[in-house]
């Protein structure tokens, strides 16, 4: 009898240990979907809100573009720096009293290869564009006489500017000829430097384009 109960006790203790143990199981199972869940829910609202936060953005940069286009195509195009040099008939020059004119600006030099085969091809840009609302200007970085002589020689048609090694600074000029093409707002549309065939072919195209604005 005594071993019979020793044997019912343990019988009974071991079924308790064993409900014990499954039932942690199932609770920590438990646990770990629910923390799964949470994690998933809070990653799925992450995500939306990402991506409205993200549409919202593009929709803004769109609508944004797109009133830059229809309003004023060269929003985002740099003002060009004001500057007052002399003509070689000593008038001063303003550049941004000329605005409403397409402008092409070359910094230049008599004694520059490049430049002199450059100014021909800004000859015929001036001829076929002036009286449609182009200004091709010359920035000469030479002394006065000579660039008065080169210009008489050469038969240089448009406006000669004596200019100075500040201006060529501020403009960032490094070698010659670098030509800048303005706006009718006095903003750059694009920088040259340099010469190479072809070049006058592209000056012809965003000139023209350029008018149109």
């Amino acid at each position: 009898m005594k071993y019979f109960r020793f044997f019912l006790i343990l019988i009974v203790a071991s079924l308790i240990i064993i409900s014990g143990c499954n039932g942690t199981s199932k609770s920590n199972k438990s646990t770990t979907k629910n923390t799964s869940v949470d994690t998933l829910t809070d990653s799925k609202a992450t995500a939306i809100d990402t991506i409205k936060k993200d549409t919202t953005s593009k929709s803004i940069k769109t609508d944004s573009s797109s009133v830059t286009t229809k309003d004023d195509i060269g929003a985002n195009r740099p003002l060009s720096l004001n500057f007052t040099l002399h003509t070689l008939d000593g008038k001063p020059f303003t550049l941004h009293d000329n605005k409403g004119k397409v402008i092409i600006m070359d910094f230049w030099a008599t004694w520059c290869g490049p430049c002199r085969k450059e100014i021909p091809e800004l000859i015929k840009l001036n001829d076929d564009f002036k009286k449609k609302g182009l200004l091709v200007i010359g920035v000469g970085l030479d002394n006065p006489n000579k660039l008065k002589s080169f210009a008489d020689k050469y038969k240089i048609d448009y406006t000669i500017l004596q200019g100075t090694q500040q201006i060529a600074q501020d403009y960032g000029v490094r070698g010659i000829p670098t030509t800048y093409i303005l706006d009718k707002k006095g903003r750059v549309i694009q920088r040259f430097v340099g010469y190479y065939s072809g070049l006058e072919n592209k000056m012809r195209l965003i000139i023209e384009s350029a008018l149109k604005e």
